[in-house]
């Protein structure tokens, strides 16, 4: 029979008995747990509601409830009985050291209360542990089965019972018996008293245990020397699994006594021979008091007669030494052990490096590596390399004394250019064939410390591949490397019973020193240690080239001297050196192509920059008129950009018409008054040379006339003798700063002016007669010649012509028929002055010609008039145009929306498409500016939305299209016109001037950009005809500006199945990415509106975070809305989990289905008849022990009735 899982509100939760029970609980044959009474529970809460239950005589609830201190619940869960009880060891195996603990209490001699009173046990010995009492309450809970017990292998299960007073599960007023009683007295002096052992790992966690890993003895002397033998044998006992380790006392020697005897023992751990274990030497002291109880069922109404007398241990206590005396503990000491790690010792190098660095640079400093890798690659290898040696004896820096361990080279690309790196590597092995590798454990201390290591560096580099203009840093470097060595510990396998305690020592890199030697061959620690220094020697070549021009026969050649001279000082030069080159041109007429031919002079190689100053002059030839010219050229050297190279240069230009000599024959000096400096058109070609088209000789043969050579190369017809005509072709260049110049947009006239009779020009004058008047080309140049030709040479107009010697004075005036607004027109005064004379010849000639410009009042002359290809520029200024438009939400028009992105951009009337300009975005004010847009009269433009607002859609439509047209009563001179037509316009814009109005605008875009804006968006609110910084503002207010709609969801919550709203489900919608909770309400009876709160183009999640009751959660909906608002599910629709219908998310919640089980308890009361009378027995009668346990069945039917109901569910 199993009674288990019953409760009772009073006591005995399992079997209870009244004033006139007698209860037994005897033995059954064999070892299986033929009777199990456990796990049940008393409250001792409530009593029965009548007086003989609580007395008759000397029996009933009386004396549990006077001794309510003693007589807990804890002490009868499973019994509970007043009268008569004989109750033996239950047969299934436990963890605890009894079978059943609980109170016995006696009535005191008056019967009104509780007399002698104990704590009580029964021990596990099946065979010899009884308790019997009669006209005493007992109470007893059972030890609990070391496993679950199986219900199939018990014919009668009483469980899940429960009375409102005593007996859960078997209320008994009769005769009992369970099992068979004991036929004799039973004496049983076993009694028992336990420690507990811990295991420890050493991180200080519990070791779990197999039980018997550790042995202990008990001992009667506190040296532990005599050990107490029971039996014949030493008491010893070894931990269970749970740590527990019980002594089992039994015999007469440690009985007890009636009134309690106590007992001195000491107990000590019997150490093992696992040396990973470190035994607990302690000794505890125990004081155990024994008690022996004799009880019996004396009466005669007791089917049972019984005596038996128990050894029980009424109290115990704990002593442990400190400082040499025993001190009591409050709770059971516990003996620890604990896991000894395995010792093991390693050593770690940790890879460090050796760092150099390596410069390579020029005379003038500069670095190299900096330079383009492809260029300096073209000059020199700049790859270099250096070895690293170690001192092979204490003798430091001795030759032969020295073993080289690596070699590395510097970088040439990167962060890391010209660095230099010798790697100590952990693993060699793994680094074969590098051989800036080197083996880190070779240089390490393998105890705590520091240690230091000398090596020396040294560039090295073979004859064969030194650069000759190089210079090497030969010298050796010293390094003192400090490696410093840490001591650490750890565990391994911490949590393990084989741990191991590691001791490592870490070698590390704590310093690097580096030193050179100074000139007494000291080593001097230095940061210039580190540092290796090749110094590059730059080279420049010159190939001057001029020109020589020869009118005449053949001839067997030319040749000319170019003399080094001194710099000048004061205003002579110093004579002739010696020649440093002489170079010869020879050739015939046949040879020059149109009578000319180039003049090539040797190659010049310069080392060094600066300034170098040469005079040339032509060697006589017979035949030949010699052209008496002398040039003098300062050569200038300088450094290349890239410091790789000399760049030699013409810097000026100087001539003669010849040196004079003295009586002897000698070069008189020359003085600067004698000569006249020349513009220089010079050009760069290949290996240095140079043509200067200005060091020109020329020549005649004596057989034709003589004329000057020399002449105005200035003029654009000069000595060219037209029947007394000379003719001059002046121009100009227009250029507009702030945008595009266009074909045609500017007219200029150019203006011929009298001089007063004084001789004084005013140039203030505007009015005059007009030579020429033309407008630039797209170019801006402005050809009054082509515009007005009086030459008659097409290939080489004029509109200029002189018939008349004297001096002219002419001005450009910029005549435009309306002024454009949107451009500030230069003041400046162009002037062209001409001198025409009469040449020894008779014929006319202009001797001078040059531009001007007037500076208060005064013509000054332009140096640049000297370049026959060269024309002054006239500058006029776009004033900057900034547009701007307002950006509104349609839920408020009044109130600007900050955001919104939009492009601007302009019809193409092509076939390509329309011309993106640029875009902005609104301010926290709503405007939207552009800046420098230079809007283009006869153009279409409009805005179109790219990227919407926090919380609103793109709009799919551009704005009315816009354009300006000039209004001389606007601020501006502009009035701004819309439209829904391209038809509406008349002139249309070239697409290449939309183009340019785009790069101006991107132009504008970075430079705005580099002051810290963003896009195309200003602050505040522009206000006025121009910005702040003199830009014309213009403002696009057709419907007010442009505006967006706001996004718009709703979320409906409804029932699966009727469709019908489902209120009070706790909603949520959740930004993804970042976790934002945007928007959380309640369910109710319409929809949730989501207006102008979510954005475009974002992922949200809808979530249910809480379903109503009686509801499953819906899973979560995934959604976004598009740029132009239209809602789209992403994921959540399965199982019909969600749907869309336009704009509404529909989220369904399915019901629930429930189950409730009732149990119904019946009990059915069984009288048994008295054998004496005849009739029905009475409470208490004696019936014959064969009928007791049929009798107990029969007492009892429960009736369990399992009622399903489902709820009906919530519509």
């Amino acid at each position: 029979m199993l009674v288990t899982n019953n409760t009772a509100k009073g006591l005995g939760g399992g079997i209870s008995g009244c004033p006139h029970a007698k209860t037994g609980i005897g033995t059954v044959g064999g070892d299986d747990a033929a009777i199990a009474i456990y796990g049940n529970t008393a409250k001792r809460e409530q009593w029965p509601d009548n007086r003989f239950l609580n007395q008759i005589g000397s029996r009933g609830d009386f004396i549990a409830k006077a001794d309510s201190k003693g007589f807990t619940a804890d002490l009868a869960m499973d019994y509970y009985c007043t009268f008569a009880s004989v109750v033996g060891a239950q047969y299934f195996k436990t963890n605890e050291t009894y079978s059943w603990k609980g109170r016995l209490a006696y009535p005191n001699s008056t019967n009104t209360g509780v007399g002698t009173a104990t704590n009580v046990t029964i021990d596990k010995n099946k065979d010899s542990s009884f308790l019997a009492v009669d006209n005493a309450s007992l109470g007893l809970t059972a030890a609990a089965p070391a496993s679950p017990l199986s219900e199939e292998s018990f014919d009668v299960v009483i469980k899940d019972n429960e009375s409102s007073t005593h007996g859960g599960g078997i209320g008994s007023n009769g005769v009992v018996a369970m099992g068979s009683m004991p036929s004799k007295d039973i004496i049983n002096n076993e009694w028992s008293f336990a420690v507990t052992k811990q295991f420890k790992k050493v991180n200080d966690t519990l070791a779990g245990l197999q039980g018997g890993e550790f042995t202990f003895g008990v001992y009667k002397n506190e040296d532990c020397t005599d050990q107490v033998v029971i039996d014949g044998k030493p008491l010893q006992a070894t931990n269970d699994a749970y740590g527990k380790i019980v002594f089992n006392f039994k015999g007469e020697e440690y009985s007890g006594s009636a009134n309690g005897q106590n007992y001195t023992f000491y107990v000590k751990e019997i150490s093992g021979n696992n040396s990973n274990i470190e035994y607990d030497s302690s000794v505890i002291k125990v004081v155990a008091k024994v008690k022996k109880i004799t009880t019996t069922t004396s009466n005669g109404e007791v089917p049972w007669k019984l005596t038996t007398i128990n050894s029980e241990l009424d109290s115990i206590e704990y002593f442990v030494k400190e400082n040499g005396n025993w001190i009591k503990q409050n709770t059971a000491p516990v003996f620890t052990n604990k896991v000894l790690p395995n010792e093991d010792t390693e050593q770690v190098a940790n890879p460090w490096n050796l760092e150099f660095t390596k410069q390579l640079v020029n005379n003038n400093d500069t670095d190299l590596f900096e330079v383009d890798a492809d260029a300096l690659a073209n000059k020199v290898n700049p790859k270099f390399t250096f070895n690293l040696y170690k001192p092979t004896s204490d003798d430091g820096l001795t030759e032969g004394k020295l073993e080289q361990i690596a070699t590395a080279q510097n970088e040439t690309a990167g962060d890391n250019k010209g660095k230099v790196t010798f790697t100590f590597v952990d693993n060699k092995a793994s680094n074969e064939g590098i051989n800036d590798r080197i083996d880190v454990n070779q240089y390490r201390k393998d105890t705590e410390g520091s240690v230091d290591y000398t090596f020396y560096v040294k560039e090295t580099v073979s004859a064969d591949d030194r650069n000759p203009l190089i210079t090497y840093d030969d010298t050796w470097h010293k390094v003192v490397v400090t490696i410093d060595t840490a001591r650490t510990e750890r565990t391994d396998n911490p949590d393990s019973l084989t741990p191991t305690h590691v001791t490592t020592y870490t070698s590390s890199l704590k310093s690097v020193k580096y030193y050179t030697a100074d000139e007494n061959g000291t080593w001097v620690e230095s940061a210039e240690g580190k540092n290796f220094v090749n110094i590059y020697h730059p080279e420049g070549a010159l190939n001057l080239q001029g020109s020589k021009s020869f009118f005449g026969a053949e001839t067997d050649g030319f040749t000319f001297t170019m003399q080094r001279v001194n710099a000048p000082e004061g205003d002579q030069f110093a004579g002739a050196l010696t020649p440093l080159e002489k170079m010869n041109y020879r050739g015939s007429a046949k040879d020059f192509t149109s009578d000319n031919a180039p003049i090539i002079f040797d190659e010049i190689i310069y080392d060094s920059v600066g300034d170098y100053w040469y005079m040339i002059t032509e060697d006589p030839s017979e035949g030949v008129i010699t052209d008496p010219r002398v040039y003098v050229v300062k050569v200038s050297v300088a450094m290349a950009d890239n410091g790789l190279s000399l760049t030699p240069s013409v810097a000026e230009l100087y001539y003669a018409e010849g040196i004079e000599t003295d009586q002897n024959g000698n070069q008189v000096p020359l003085d600067y008054a004698d000569l006249h400096q020349l513009a220089i058109n010079s050009s760069d070609a290949a290996n240095g040379a140079i043509t200067v088209p200005e060091l020109s000789f020329s020549n005649f043969d004596e057989q034709m006339a003589t004329m000057n050579a020399f002449g105005y190369a200035v003029n654009a017809a000069s000595n060219a003798p037209i029947d007394q005509q000379c003719f001059v072709d002046p121009k100009i260049i227009k250029n507009l700063e702030g945008r595009s110049l266009t074909e045609g947009e500017f007219n200029f006239k150019l203006i011929e002016i009298n001089a007063g009779e004084n001789g004084v020009v005013d140039w203030s004058q505007t009015q005059g007669v007009v030579i020429s008047e033309t407008s630039n080309d797209r170019y801006g140049m402005v050809d009054f010649d082509k515009a007005n030709n009086v030459s008659g040479d097409w290939e080489n107009p004029s509109c200029l012509l002189y018939t008349a010697p004297g001096m002219y004075y002419y001005r450009v005036v910029e005549a435009n028929e309306l002024s454009d607004p949107s451009v500030d027109y230069s003041k400046q005064i162009i002037t062209f002055t001409t001198v025409i004379e009469f040449n020894e010849d008779g014929q006319l000639e202009c001797t001078d010609m040059y531009y001007g410009h007037v500076e208060n009042g005064e013509n000054v002359r332009y140096t640049e008039s000297e370049n026959p290809q060269w024309h002054p520029t006239m500058t006029n200024y776009a004033r900057g145009m900034d547009l701007q438009v307002r950006k509104t939400s349609a839920l408020d028009r009044e109130n600007g929306l900050e955001g919104a992105t939009y492009g601007l951009y302009a019809v193409n009337n092509g076939a390509q498409a329309d011309i993106f300009l640029g875009e902005g975005t609104s301010n926290e004010d709503g405007w939207i500016t552009f800046k420098n847009v230079s809007l283009n009269e006869g153009t279409l433009y409009y805005f179109k939305e790219r990227l919407a607002p926090a919380g609103h859609t793109v709009s799919e439509f551009r704005s009315s299209y816009f354009y300006i047209v000039k209004d001389s009563s606007a601020p501006n001179g502009y009035t701004m016109m819309y439209t829904d037509s391209k038809a509406d316009m008349g002139s249309k814009s070239d697409a290449s001037d939309i183009v340019a109005l785009a790069a101006t605008m991107a132009e504008a875009q970075d430079a705005q950009d580099g002051q810290g804006g963003q896009g195309g968006t200003q602050s505040g609110t522009p206000q006025g005809a121009q910005s702040e910084d003199g830009n014309m503002i213009f403002t696009f207010e057709q419907d007010g500006g442009v505006f967006d709609e706001a996004t718009y969801t709703e979320i409906a919550k409804v029932d699966t199945r009727t469709h019908e709203w489902v209120e009070g489900a706790e909603l949520s919608i959740i930004e993804k990415d970042s976790g934002k909770v945007i928007n959380s309400w309640k369910s109710g009876t319409a929809v949730e509106v989501l207006q102008g709160k979510l954005n475009v183009d974002t992922t949200y999640i809808l979530r249910e975070d809480k379903a109503p009751e009686g509801y499953a959660k819906a899973d979560d909906v995934e959604f976004k809305i598009d740029q132009y608002g239209a809602v789209e599910i992403l994921s959540g629709t399965s199982n019909g989990n969600a749907e869309l219908q336009d704009a509404t998310i529909r989220l369904y919640d399915t019901m629930l289905d429930a189950e409730v089980v009732e149990t119904v308890q019946k009990e059915n009361i069984i009288e048994t008849p008295d054998n004496s009378a005849g009739g029905l027995s009475k409470t208490g009668d004696y019936l014959p022990i064969a009928g007791v346990a049929l009798l107990a069945l029969g007492s009892l039917i429960v009736l369990l009735v399992v009622a399903r109901k489902r709820k009906n569910s919530k519509e």
